[in-house]
């Protein structure tokens, strides 16, 4: 496997997982404002229960894809298996600043096999939420368990995941991925895609509609 190739791999994962971030972050600035604009999400209540489903769905089971141990899975994993598989395309030490004046480089050291084994030991420490988000995938989202359709809390009591364990999971996809996408070629991806935020647009829409409706 060429440099490029391997890069560009890394790279397709960092994509997918600002897109996860995207619809974990938006999905929880949903649920904010379901709670301080309830009346204006009332417009169009369908749309918005549409919506929400699907953003929790897509990063529930998406976040789920790059943490499968699945030999056959596009994750984290099998993006770490690579990168040991290949590590002597990795440089061995990177220029980061040319010093002309005093004909000197400040050169810093790469050690890819090193920083996999750090990843490996973090993605052990994990795995006890990594199951529970499994749980969660596989009788919920993926295959809808009909006890767990029908008892929501049992669904929590059983899989308990947090919003922080989430964001969690996320951020240490992130650094481990962009630690061997520095490792090899010096870059780095940024973990949000889009603005987010911009969804505060559709309210403003909303809550001036509500206002010409009463008048």
């Amino acid at each position: 496997m060429e440099t490029n190739e391997l890069a560009n791999e890394l790279r397709n994962m960092l994509l997918r997982l600002a897109s996860i971030n995207d619809c974990f972050l938006l999905h929880k600035k949903l649920l904010i404002y379901k709670t301080e604009m309830n009346t204006e999400m009332n417009i169009a209540p369908a749309f918005f229960q549409i919506v929400m489903y699907s953003l929790e769905h897509t990063y529930i089971v998406d976040l789920f894809k790059l943490y499968d141990r699945d030999k056959n899975a596009k994750g984290l994993r099998k993006a770490i298996n690579l990168c040991e598989q290949y590590s002597t395309i990795f440089p061995k030490e990177r220029i980061m600043f040319r010093d002309t004046e005093r004909k000197r480089n400040e050169v810093v050291k790469i050690n890819v096999i090193k920083d996999i084994k750090e990843m490996k030991e973090k993605l052990d420490i994990i795995d006890p939420v990594v199951k529970c988000l499994q749980g969660r995938r596989n009788s919920y989202y993926a295959h809808a368990d009909k006890a767990y359709i029908d008892d929501i809390p049992l669904l929590a009591s059983d899989y308990p995941l947090s919003f922080k364990q989430i964001a969690d999971l996320i951020q240490t996809a992130n650094e481990i991925l962009n630690i061997l996408l520095r490792d090899l070629c010096g870059e780095v991806v940024a973990k949000n895609s889009s603005n987010y935020d911009d969804v505060k647009n559709i309210f403003e829409i909303l809550n001036a509609y509500k206002k010409i409706k009463m008048g």
